[in-house]
């Protein structure tokens, strides 16, 4: 898909076309006019991967599986088309619910270490028979590349002071 602003700048947007993963974009690049016509200004790659979901039948028409982002990385380029520089971010989920776990921020688009932020998500998940919440994070702690702590937020749920409980009500 071409998408063309008023100035000429062209955004161009790539898409999967397999079962799993139909229709989520996987590359989107930005061109724009520079003094020798039009050049790549940025361009963001987006990584997906699937996991098979085995609770249902194999089937040879359809694919069941979980999509989820494994990481992305964007690049930025000089209007002579040399790369200026970029950043990556990878994602970790929990196998059993599938919830975001951990992201990595790294200040090149190759994302080799060291990263230069960490965020760390946990969850209580209460599944029982009488209640089923599993995405409701407790703690959300963001450190930077040296391990050195810049937020950490607490999350209570249902008008409890017990971190470890588990949220018992939506």
């Amino acid at each position: 898909v071409t998408e063309t602003a008023p100035d000429g700048t062209m955004t161009k947007s790539y898409f999967w076309q397999d079962d799993a993963r139909k229709g989520r974009v996987y590359k989107t690049a930005v061109h724009a006019s520079g003094p020798e016509g039009m050049f790549l200004r940025a361009e963001t790659v987006y990584n997906y991967g699937k996991t098979a979901l085995t609770e249902y039948p194999i089937s040879d028409k359809y694919e069941h599986a979980w999509v989820h982002l494994d990481s992305q990385y964007s690049r930025l380029y000089k209007t002579d088309g040399t790369y200026t520089g970029g950043t990556k971010t990878t994602f970790t989920y929990d196998p059993t619910y599938g919830n975001l776990i951990e992201k990595r921020e790294y200040d090149t688009a190759a994302g080799t270490e060291p990263y230069y932020r960490k965020t760390i998500i946990t969850y209580n998940p209460n599944n029982t028979a009488a209640t089923y919440i599993v995405g409701a994070p407790v703690r959300q702690k963001v450190m930077d590349g040296s391990g050195n702590i810049l937020t950490d937020v607490l999350y209570y749920y249902n008008y409890s002071n017990c971190l470890a409980c588990a949220p018992t009500a939506n």
